[in-house]
């Protein structure tokens, strides 16, 4: 019976543990233009974009399209 008490008492510090260990880190404010190129995206429809860019601005998706569409400010 006392064993199972210590199992039980150092299953509940391990998961404590794991659950304080999962703070999140917010990440700064984005401040300029971010361009991704070259990938594959797959646009969440089913269409799948090879050679992709991707163009993020504020924190939010300006532009997906082939690299070859793209223009680059």
């Amino acid at each position: 019976m006392r064993n199972k008490i210590y199992i039980l008492i150092i299953m509940l510090i391990a998961c404590t543990g794991q659950v304080i260990g999962q703070s999140p880190a917010v990440a700064p404010a984005q401040k300029k233009q971010v361009m991704l190129t070259g990938g594959t995206i797959h646009t969440g429809t089913g269409d799948v974009i090879e050679n992709g860019t991707l163009i993020f601005s504020d924190g939010k998706i300006t532009a997906v399209g082939k690299s070859s569409d793209i223009k680059q400010d």
